[in-house]
């Protein structure tokens, strides 16, 4: 049995999309292209039969795709027959299980409240007045999910930067469509939530690359691929949602984006120019997102706080950028339906930049999408002052276990504090490094702290230096350098890393 993704993925029809693109420059060949694919895809998958059918997000995604590229052709208020009927057989498989996609508190329902929303409002429009009431249940459920989903600081409640991502492009989708219609404005309280949505993923990505911490589960989705960007690059998304919240560019607009844009309804050149966000400080109260960001220094610091399922066991981790360079890095997901190890190593404790104790994840997997025993933060201090800034955070398990961690940033210093207790065996202490080459100082000391140096790439202590590996796009891996020491008794260590 192999990853349904790899069958879903070219039926989202994200290619529909580049074809219409193509197509808006008068290139009749892709028009037509477009419309042979669109009907072979129909012939070949029978209405509401196959995998293909089997997931109402699917279809959400498809819905979605096809009314970008009637945006794009100019085919939004004069469509076809044919396209009506279209969407009309995707709402019909969308809408009888809206109830089960709410129910996951997770990017399922805000995709099938975006295809219910628009898409009824889309049939509506074209005299199908029975899906009004389609229509006002698709908006009803997106200010729910944002109001509910989102935390006050703008973290998803799934935990994920690229399915933050994801929902961050079908909200701006829905805005867009809706001021293409002129429809009423969605609540205050919508907009406040996908604005410190969208502050909190400008916050994280690197402006130089669009490069983001690989943090979460990851599927590899990726909604609305206007610009032939790599996967990675985050830029295309805050672009379009700091466009539509809060009118006003953070990165240059290329001729060709400007037209994509002009067609979208969006005039681009009649906003301020602004830059990324360069300085940050969100605290993660209520999802455990502790976030610094300077001119050279961005930290993400997980704390163990969990209003919703966790899909991995990362607490504490700790994922560090350096001049634009990932040197702590997050492990990634790879595939969700791989051999046990992988999923064991790659959603568990193992692949973050936290401590193992006795061999084991942080909290008991459950299945393979679903921890148990969430951990609980007891103890959180943060105090900063002009010339540093110091945070910390901890937890104390059921069996005992405790592990507290505090961050101290102080001129070209970080230092982490670790303490850990009540374990049976060892705790193994892990920082993931890109692979470089690294020269390693073992010192045979009992209490050998270690020192990461980024500039001489020095690194000194009692430790081990292995290659392992990562995944920063979906089934596919890269080596990187691990390095680990093992704990055996209570204490605390120290890790200074100079830069």
């Amino acid at each position: 049995m192999g990853d349904i993704k790899t069958v879903w993925e070219l039926s989202r029809f994200e290619w529909v999309v580049q074809l219409a693109i193509i197509a808006s420059t008068g290139d009749k060949n892709a028009l037509n292209q477009l419309n042979k694919r669109l009907n072979n895809w129909l012939l070949e998958n029978e209405l509401y039969k196959g995998v293909n059918w089997k997931c109402g997000q699917e279809s959400s995604i498809r819905l979605m795709h096809l009314i970008i590229a009637a945006i794009i052709l100019n085919q939004l208020d004069s469509p076809s027959l044919s396209f009506i009927n279209l969407i009309e057989v995707h709402i019909k498989r969308i809408a009888p299980t809206i109830s089960y996609a709410i129910a996951q508190n997770n990017n399922h329902g805000t995709s099938e409240a975006a295809a219910l929303f628009v898409g009824g409002n889309f049939l509506t429009s074209n005299g199908l007045y029975q899906y009004r009431m389609i229509e006002n249940v698709g908006r009803k459920w997106l200010e729910n999910r944002a109001k509910k989903l989102f935390s006050d600081d703008g973290c998803f409640s799934q935990y994920s930067v690229n399915y933050h991502r994801l929902v961050l492009d079908t909200y701006c989708f829905c805005e867009n469509y809706r001021r293409l219609k002129n429809l009423t404005e969605f609540t205050p309280d919508l907009y406040f939530k996908i604005r410190k949505a969208t502050t909190w993923l400008e916050s994280i990505t690197d402006i130089n690359t669009g490069d983001v911490p690989n943090i979460g589960a990851n599927d590899g989705a990726r909604l609305f691929n206007f610009f032939n960007y790599d996967y990675r690059d985050f830029r295309p998304t805050l672009q379009w949602a700091n466009l539509l919240f809060f009118k006003r560019l953070v990165y240059e607009v290329s001729y060709n984006q400007s037209i994509l844009y002009n067609l979208l309804g969006l005039n681009a050149d009649s906003n301020k120019k602004n830059i990324p966000i360069q300085k940050s400080l969100i605290m993660g109260d209520n999802d455990g997102f502790f976030i610094y960001k300077n001119e050279k220094i961005l930290v993400v610091f997980r704390r163990p706080i969990f209003k919703f399922r966790p899909s991995h066991s990362d607490a504490l981790h700790i994922d560090l950028w350096i001049n634009n360079i990932n040197y702590l890095r997050d492990g990634g997901s790879y595939s969700y339906n791989t051999n046990n190890e992988k999923i064991e190593y790659y959603t568990g404790t193992k692949s973050h930049n936290t401590i193992e104790i006795d061999e084991k994840s942080q909290m008991k997997k459950i299945s393979r999408f679903l921890f148990g025993s969430w951990l609980s933060e007891n103890k959180f201090d943060f105090k900063t002052t002009k010339n540093e800034l110091f945070v910390k955070s901890g937890y104390k398990d059921k069996n005992g276990i405790m592990h507290y961690r505090s961050l101290l940033i102080k001129g070209h210093n970080i230092l982490i504090t670790d303490f850990v207790d009540g374990f049976k065996k060892s705790a193994n202490l892990v920082y993931r490094l890109p692979e470089e080459n690294w020269i390693l100082k073992t010192r045979n000391t009992n209490n050998s702290n270690l020192e990461i140096d980024l500039n001489s790439k020095i690194i000194s202590g009692a430790l081990k230096l292995n290659s392992e590996v990562e995944s920063r796009y979906y089934f596919n891996e890269s080596t990187i350098s691990v390095l680990s020491l093992k704990l055996d008794k209570k204490q605390s260590f120290i890790t200074n890393i100079k830069y």
